[in-house]
């Protein structure tokens, strides 16, 4: 029975293999070539804290995307590129600039049209933000450590205010307290500018 109704309707067949061989003679739309090719670049830096000076305790790893995009950074990585510092925002806005404050890692990444582009961007505005980094902690500490040495240098008058007095009063139980407590404070700050 299947060839009789291959010889009934051969004629069906034969249409659809011409039909099918039309289609298939159809010119296939030229390939186009408007792919852009864009190069992606990251920056990875791990900050590095110590029990002294945490940058925990001073609350900078919550600031670094901030330092990244805006003032200073920017400005410094405009003109290390040969731009003016005017255009600071606009190649911080082409970052993404991500803080993991639980490791303390910051990455950036960029995309750009050139591979060269892309790197060059992420690594200036990488250094200059460690190299601002740096320098911001450098002043703070000095801040820091001039205001000890200021809170010593109180603290050493005030101790030999209190040995005079006491000196002159040796069994005056609070002047005693008094120096006790202030040589505990003398020693701790000094412990601290150290």
């Amino acid at each position: 029975p299947p060839l009789q109704a291959f010889r009934r309707f051969w004629w069906v067949c034969l249409l659809f293999g011409i039909v099918g061989a039309a289609f298939g003679a159809i010119p296939q739309p030229a390939a186009t070539t408007d792919t852009t090719v864009r190069y992606s670049a990251t920056y990875a830096m791990l900050m590095v804290t110590d029990d002294a000076n945490s940058l925990y305790g001073t609350g900078i790893v919550n600031q670094i995307k901030v330092f990244a995009t805006l003032g200073e950074v920017p400005k410094r990585a405009a003109v290390r590129l040969g731009r003016p510092e005017g255009d600071g925002p606009s190649l911080a806005a082409q970052l993404t600039v991500n803080v993991d404050p639980a490791s303390a890692a910051v990455t950036i990444a960029t995309t750009q049209d050139t591979a060269n582009a892309a790197v060059d961007l992420v690594n200036t505005f990488g250094e200059e933000l460690a190299t601002f980094i740096a320098e911001r902690q450098d002043d703070t500490r000095t801040t820091r450590l001039a205001r000890l040495k200021t809170r010593l240098a109180d603290l050493k008058v005030q101790l030999q205010n209190l040995q005079a007095q006491l000196t002159a009063t040796p069994n005056d139980a609070v002047l005693q307290a008094e120096l006790n407590a202030a040589q505990s404070q003398y020693s701790v700050i000094a412990q601290q500018s150290d």
